[in-house]
Order: structure tokens, then sequence, then C-alpha cells
């Protein structure tokens, strides 16, 4: 499991409040409560009333993918809604405005559980990048084609306790290849950079 920058763990909230170089910090660990169980989830999604279309769509990721491996999708409620309950926070929210995360640049990201609450921070892509490794360490979710992508079967998914950082080694990132390129959701599911082709395009 990655859970080292240079050999030593270190929990993001320890480093200097700026922009951050290239980091990779992941700590995941389980606990005895639940995300999903008995086909069923106290937990919900809370977005901001004014989400960006990164957020959107990491949202609707994230539902589509965990109901194909569990067969439950989380309600979704606008931050000025939430009142009470467990919660996976998505993007700028009010409820992520209240902690102290790091500024990220683009393509970086946060996952992080706090009080049993998980909170999904990304500048950019980095909130669609950040939704794929949640569901990488959730259910296995990995992409290896456009129509060849693999997940685990789940009836029940643990309460994870997060502590990642990701600000990536290169912002923008493309395929040598053709295929990958043909739709920003095959780039975007494989950690390219979608929507942007500033490179010669593949004959």
């Amino acid at each position: 499991m990655r859970n080292t920058l240079n050999g030593t763990i270190i929990p993001f909230d320890k480093l200097i409040k700026k922009e951050l170089d290239s980091t990779h910090i992941f700590n995941v660990s389980t606990s005895k409560n639940y995300l999903i169980k008995n086909k069923k989830s106290e937990y919900v999604i809370v977005v901001s009333a004014d989400s960006k279309e990164k957020e959107v769509k990491a949202v609707n990721e994230f539902n589509y993918f965990l109901k194909l491996a569990t067969g439950v999708s989380l309600n979704v409620l606008i931050d000025s809604e939430y009142q009470n309950g467990s919660f996976i926070s998505i993007g700028n929210t009010i409820l992520k405005n209240k902690e102290n995360f790091p500024k990220l640049n683009r393509g970086s990201y946060i996952i992080k559980t706090i009080n049993n609450n998980l909170y999904i921070v990304g500048e950019g892509d980095g909130v669609i990048y950040a939704i794929y490794e949640l569901l990488h360490q959730l259910i296995d979710f990995d992409v290896f084609q456009k129509d060849e992508i693999y997940f685990k079967k789940l009836n029940e998914i643990s309460l994870h306790i997060f502590d990642i950082l990701d600000v990536p080694d290169f912002t923008y990132r493309i395929s040598a290849v053709k295929w990958p390129n043909d739709n920003d959701v095959t780039k975007e599911r494989m950690r390219f950079t979608a929507g942007e082709m500033w490179m010669a395009p593949n004959n």
C-alpha cells in the first residue's frame, strides 16, 4: 500500500499551508464502522450549490460505480440543505471550508476522514482523480481500456480512515497512444488531462 513520502509517514496537515511541489501521501486504514452494510448506507453526499462541472462529474461517477459494485447509491444534498448525519463532502462545500485544508494546485487532491466523515477536495481535474482513487481504495476500481474496467462486487464496505494528499509530478498528462484520447470520460478515468489537446494530435 502506498503510504509514505520518502519512506516516512507524514500527515498532510503537518505540511506548510501553501501550494506544494510533487507530493504523494497515501495513509489508509479500515475502521469498525461501515460506509455500506446490508445494502444500506447512513451516508449522504454533500455538494456546493454552485458546484463546478468537474465536481458534478465526480459525484455522478462515484454513485455510478458504487451502484454497480454494491447495488447502493447515495443521496445527494446541497450543503445549505444539510443538517446532520454522516456525509461525504465532494468539492468546495461549506463543510469543507470549516476545515483547514492546504491550498492545492491543478490536478492535486485530498481524501480525508475527519470524525467519521469523508472529505474529497480537488483542484480542477484533481476532484475527478480523487474520486477514482477513492473508488480504487473502496472497490478495487481500475481502468485498463475504455471498455475494460475492473471493480469488486461487494455487499458491504467499511469506513476507511483516509489521510491522502496527492500532488502530481506532471500537471498535464496525455497518452502517447490514440484510444485514451477518444473522449474526456476515458481520459479522466485513466487520470489523463481531459479537455485539452496541447500536444500534436495522434494520427
